[in-house]
């Protein structure tokens, strides 16, 4: 009974809070939707004011070009931002995969040491080392290989 009354006291909240969330949003928008149509009769004062002064060609050509200049700062804008999150992301990535191979090897260490003695452990940690060594000294992409000998053609 207790629950139940809980429950219906959160869900009457939640319901009372959803629409709060809706009633925002709704007004939000129309007060962006009511914005953007003032900023429109903004840009047409200017463009009046300019036609005057320059004509309505000049100044036709002058908005468009400003505008298409907007929009090319705005996507170099986003383009070096994503490039920036895309590291980031990646750098999170390898983070999170070296706590997660350092988290099961902590568990693994312990079952194998019980199992195997150390022999049981060291065969995989040996095979940890040389594939570590292996990807440290592998060519990276685009990379070339020096030759030994300066004077040597290959």
């Amino acid at each position: 009974m207790l629950a139940s009354l809980i429950a219906s006291m959160a869900s009457g909240e939640i319901m009372d809070a959803m629409r709060r969330a809706k009633a925002a949003a709704m007004a939000y928008l129309l007060a962006g939707v009511i914005a953007l149509i003032g900023i429109g009769f903004l840009i047409a004062a200017g463009f009046s004011w300019l036609a005057s002064i320059y004509g309505t060609v000049y100044t036709a050509l002058g908005f468009g070009g400003g505008f298409i200049l907007l929009a090319i700062i705005i996507i170099v804008a986003h383009r070096m931002g994503e490039r920036t999150q895309k590291v980031v992301a990646q750098q999170r990535r390898a983070h999170d995969f070296k706590a997660m191979a350092q988290t099961a090897a902590m568990i693994v260490v312990p079952a194998l040491i019980a199992r195997g003695g150390v022999g049981g452990v060291a065969t995989p940690l040996l095979a940890l080392l040389g594939y570590g060594i292996y990807r440290e000294n592998r060519p990276r992409k685009g990379s070339r290989r020096r030759p030994r000998y300066p004077d040597s053609p290959g």
